[in-house]
């Protein structure tokens, strides 16, 4: 049985609802070499891929190498690569309470049937973010609905290189 934090837990900002996970979970979830493939679709068809490899992590970031594919995984261009601390990477789950609800669900993904903490934003631009709770990191399915697009990017590989 997977154990779910407290509501008081892995809060970024006290304005803030808690994050799904912390920089530390992120850390030792996600060793060097770790790699996530993602796929994105508007309305229902698939315009674009995302590979995302962590590297040479130690105790305060990573270098990730983010490489963009076409609908069928062809490289666009070349792979960006940067260095970010492991608490950023938890920063980008930390959603203002005012405008955010969390929830517990069960989702059926690419992966899997998952546990997931679910987060909806509501603003300009409505979001929905699932978070594996098995899978620390970035989430699992992620919808963004703006000007009358559903964009949905979903997790369909995690593995190590």
């Amino acid at each position: 049985m997977i154990s779910r934090p407290g509501d008081d837990a892995r809060r970024v900002r006290e304005t803030d609802l808690p994050t799904p996970f912390g920089a530390d979970e992120i850390r030792d979830a996600t060793p060097d070499g770790h790699r996530v493939t993602t796929v994105v679709e508007e309305d229902g068809t698939v315009t674009a891929q995302r590979r995302t490899t962590f590297l040479d992590g130690d105790d305060a970031g990573v270098t990730m190498r983010l490489e963009m594919l076409d609908a069928d995984g062809r490289p666009v261009g070349e792979p960006a690569t940067f260095r970010t601390t492991w608490f950023d990477l938890q920063s980008h789950a930390s959603f203002p309470a005012a405008a955010a609800e969390r929830s517990w669900e069960q989702v059926d993904t690419p992966l899997g049937p998952l546990e997931c903490i679910r987060y909806d934003v509501r603003g300009d631009t409505d979001m929905t973010f699932w978070f594996a709770v098995e899978h620390p990191g970035m989430p699992v399915v992620m919808t963004v609905t703006a000007g009358g697009t559903v964009t949905t990017t979903s997790v369909v590989s995690i593995s190590a290189a």
